[in-house]
């Protein structure tokens, strides 16, 4: 083949992506199953729609979804349906018989609902909704706050973000205040972190990726929960032939600013999840491979 006939042979093929380029456009729903498990020190309160709230020490999530991905520009706009979802929390004292309430009405009221997300080019996601179900009066609107929330924590170790050159040859820095570093709260996150990323080998096709940081937060109106010394470690494998993650997980330790926060419950703030594919043959990804069913 001459050489003007190779160039327009090579002009003609199609570019072949960095193999850490995320891609949400896909022509079938991506299923994920996800597990999360916070311990608030000091507490939080969970309303439920009509005059009933327990506080949990801990809460743990498990959720499967099926997800659908659109361009958005250069980011992407992903909607999940949810296929099922379990929420159970250890209450405190007297309080527990009420958050298994509350609880109980969170599990029926997540049958109708959906989430949206915001995910950026580098996978890191930007905003986490609720939708479909009812905010008709102020309580109802507290609790699906409440409950995004509670998804923000549970969508966390998705929200890992990959390198901009899609390459990862160098490690890279996580971008703004990664969800793994946010507080339980209901009125935002402030402060800063330093989570750097690196490809540590990989697994069969799939890359494996390890992160850890450290940080200073606390929340926005600065005493609703206090300020911590935030710790985090992450572990991922990211698959370049579907360009979404196959695995990841995140564990996140916070060291409360006011100690007494610690002694009066003997916790640490602390938030430790997974995510990881559903194959088609119900078989779920974990870090070193499939965990079964």
């Amino acid at each position: 083949m001459s050489s003007m006939f190779m160039l327009l042979a090579l002009a003609a093929a199609p570019a072949q992506a960095a193999p850490l380029t995320v891609d949400w456009n896909k022509p079938q729903p991506v299923r994920y199953h996800a597990e999360m498990l916070i311990s608030t020190p000091r507490g939080f309160r969970y309303l439920a729609e009509r005059n009933m709230d327990g506080r949990a020490l801990q809460t743990g999530v498990a959720l499967d979804m099926s997800c659908t991905g659109a361009p958005m520009g250069k980011a992407w706009k992903v909607s999940c349906a949810i296929d099922s979802f379990a929420i159970e929390g250890r209450g405190d004292g007297d309080d527990q018989p009420r958050l298994n309430e509350v609880f109980a009405n969170y599990t029926a009221v997540m049958k109708t609902a959906r989430i949206d997300m915001e995910i950026k080019p580098d996978g890191s996601i930007r905003t986490i909704d609720l939708e479909g179900i009812d905010k008709g009066l102020n309580r109802q609107t507290d609790m699906v706050e409440q409950l995004r929330q509670v998804l923000r924590r549970t969508m966390a170790p998705l929200s890992m973000s990959m390198p901009k050159d899609g390459e990862g040859a160098k490690p890279w820095k996580a971008n703004g205040l990664p969800l793994y570093y946010e507080l339980h709260t209901m009125v935002g996150t402030a402060g800063g972190v330093a989570h750097q990323l690196k490809v540590d080998g990989k697994v069969g096709e799939t890359i494996f990726i390890v992160g850890s940081g450290k940080g200073n937060v606390s929340s926005q109106l600065g005493t609703a929960v206090g300020a911590y010394q935030m710790s985090s470690n992450t572990q991922a494998r990211f698959d370049p032939s579907l360009g979404l993650l196959a695995y990841a997980e995140c564990a996140t330790v916070g060291n409360p600013g006011n100690s007494l926060a610690q002694v009066s419950t003997g916790q640490l703030y602390g938030l430790s999840g997974w995510i990881g594919l559903i194959n088609a043959d119900g078989t779920i990804e974990g870090l070193e491979g499939t965990r079964g069913k």
